[in-house]
């Protein structure tokens, strides 16, 4: 697991959202105090991979603007 600094620039929450290499993107977590964790398991266990994360903050349950660019990161089990 891995700690992530984030700014919610006045709103209620950060939601991020992740995918393996090809795939759909899943539901990583939502974080509403800075600095928060989240953790996404590798595709095939005991193996590291890159995937993608990406965010959008959120107001009470509903999306502020879009998402943001999507970001490579290494995971390792």
């Amino acid at each position: 697991m891995k700690n992530t600094t984030f700014r919610k620039h006045g709103k209620s929450a950060i939601k991020f959202e992740y995918r393996h290499r090809n795939s759909a993107w899943l539901p990583a977590g939502m974080l509403i105090n800075s600095p928060g964790t989240f953790a996404v398991a590798p595709a095939t266990p005991c193996e590291a991979e890159q995937i993608e994360i990406r965010a959008i903050l959120l107001e009470g349950n509903t999306p502020v603007g879009n998402f943001s660019d999507a970001k490579p990161v290494f995971i390792a089990p």
